[in-house]
């Protein structure tokens, strides 16, 4: 063939390199330019929408040792084991030794002339230990708003109980013996002892395993069956509130009904509570957790 001869490809061959496949009707190539823009619109990815946010995990309540007394092999005596950094713990079961995840906090309220209008003051007891300094007895805080009874001392002595154990659940204490190093603990077990039933019942249940008044006012919208709200409301949401930041740290808390007599320590404290150089120590407590110590003055010689 000579080189003025050229071959010209058969119409319906497609030429050497192209795919030989026809384009789909829809194809971009056979659109016009509004389709072309539509389609390009379709086309566009957005950015994902956000995950979810998980529930917050359901609020439990327990009394103890109800919730224990398997473990315990029905053995529910010598339960508060002092520690021995003074502290007060659960016994573990089967053993007479503390454990040293768990704390126990014993509270009471006072107030004079209880359901009366003389009520003018009330206080508080937290009780840690003999040599804790997280101990004290406080005196309430007067308000018009605020009346001084009996229950609502004992839900001020609870809500500052929940306030001072966090740190613990959240950093640990030092549980050690003053032999050895101190190793930090976290507290993943609180136990509220009371000998008020008007608290552990309305957080820990009944003694026989009824289930708490606080279930059923989350329920009702903290109100009666006659759509009243509930007493003390200000209070029980504050400690509703409390309950929750523990739990979210990994603790579980229970509420421990006792004899007054086995309650002895926090319900002097709350009757030291009521003195007026109670309250002035208080302040200056206060004082110093925020501030440090108070500075000393070095007297000069004369």
């Amino acid at each position: 063939m000579s080189p003025s001869q050229v071959i010209k490809p058969d119409p319906g061959t497609p030429p050497h390199g192209t795919n030989s496949r026809k384009r789909p009707r829809d194809s971009p190539d056979s659109l016009d330019q509004s389709s072309v823009h539509d389609t390009k619109k379709r086309m566009i990815r957005h950015p994902a929408a956000p995950p979810p946010r998980l529930p917050e995990a359901k609020l439990t309540f327990g009394r103890f040792p109800v919730s224990r007394s398997v473990d315990y092999n029905r053995d529910l005596n010598h339960l508060d084991i002092t520690g021995p950094r003074g502290f007060h713990h659960i016994r573990r079961p089967r053993t007479s030794a503390p454990d040293r995840s768990s704390i126990i906090v014993a509270i009471a309220g006072a107030c004079p002339n209880n359901g009366t209008g003389g009520a003018q003051r009330s206080s508080c007891g937290v009780y840690f230990g003999d040599s804790c300094r997280e101990t004290r007895g406080f005196r309430v805080d007067s308000g018009p708003a605020t009346p001084h009874t009996n229950q609502r001392a004992e839900l001020h002595a609870a809500i500052a109980a929940l306030d001072a154990v966090k740190p613990f659940c959240e950093k640990g204490g030092h549980w050690g013996s003053a032999t050895s190093v101190d190793k930090q603990c976290r507290v993943t077990h609180v136990v509220v002892k009371s000998h008020s039933s008007y608290v552990v019942e309305a957080v820990g249940g009944g003694k026989r395993g009824q289930s708490p008044y606080m279930e059923r006012w989350m329920a009702t919208g903290f109100r009666t069956a006659q759509g009243l709200s509930i007493k003390n409301l200000d209070l029980w949401r504050e400690i509703l509130q409390r309950l929750r930041d523990v739990q979210n740290l990994g603790s579980f808390i229970e509420f421990w009904l006792v004899p007054k007599a086995e309650n002895q320590a926090a319900r002097e404290l709350a009757t030291a509570g009521q003195s007026r150089r109670a309250a002035a120590e208080e302040m200056m407590a206060s004082f110093r957790n925020a501030y440090g110590p108070f500075p000393t003055v070095k007297k000069e010689p004369k």
